[in-house]
């Protein structure tokens, strides 16, 4: 009886041990730490800092990224970049960007001769500068993707243009701009001076030139 009663008290324990290793994996799951604070912005004088926590998956952990709406509530980055991937995939134009020899989840990829940049979420807001590169099936996807920094750049599942994000994009003269939702197809805009307003119904974008050829968004009040 004496050697049963200690067995159970061991048994406890070892539940015990084990419960609270478990809480504490899906405690970590769950904890959201800043990575980087320059994501898109989110709201007029508002940018989103980019979120990182763990998840646990049937395939193992993985790195799980989100950026925060005015709200405080999260937009998953990669779904982020699905919806464009979706609305890119609607435009006219997509029937008239390069295919290439590469597949991503089945699907053959194009190239569209712009950089493209997230610059705003809740709504989502695109610009795209231009990007020209000579038969893109002699390049590599990475010099094709038109990233200005890996760590702020998300792979498309349409493109091997990857999308850029952030307050800041490449200045040109001219530029193409969406919304998603929002929009039916893509704008084009140009600058007459150093300063450039893109409006729709649910925002306005303000561009400023800069000396370092780059241009700088913010958003202000509608």
């Amino acid at each position: 009886m004496l050697l049963d009663a200690q067995r159970m008290k061991i048994l406890r324990c070892f539940s015990i041990i084990i419960a609270m290793a478990l809480g504490g994996a899906v405690a970590g799951c769950g904890r959201w730490t800043v990575e980087r604070t320059d994501g898109p912005l989110n709201g007029p004088g508002s940018q989103s800092p980019t979120f990182v926590r763990q998840k646990l998956t049937p395939e193992g952990w993985f790195d799980e990224r989100a950026w925060s709406r005015r709200s405080c509530s999260k937009m998953q980055v990669y779904d982020v970049a699905k919806r464009v991937d979706a609305f890119c995939e609607r435009l006219p134009d997509y029937d008239h960007w390069a295919r290439l020899q590469a597949y991503s989840d089945g699907k053959q990829l194009r190239f569209a001769p712009a950089k493209f940049w997230i610059v705003s979420i809740d709504p989502i807001a695109v610009i795209m500068t231009p990007f020209t590169v000579t038969n893109p099936d002699s390049h590599s996807l990475s010099e094709l993707s038109g990233a200005t920094d890996q760590r702020r750049a998300l792979v498309s599942s349409a493109l091997a243009n990857s999308y850029n994000y952030g307050a800041q994009i490449d200045a040109s003269a001219s530029l193409q701009w969406f919304v998603v939702p929002g929009s039916d197809n893509i704008s084009t805009r140009a600058f007459e001076r150093d300063e450039l307003r893109l409006t729709n119904k649910d925002m306005v974008l303000i561009l400023t030139k800069g000396k370092d050829g780059k241009a700088d968004v913010r958003r202000a009040s509608k």
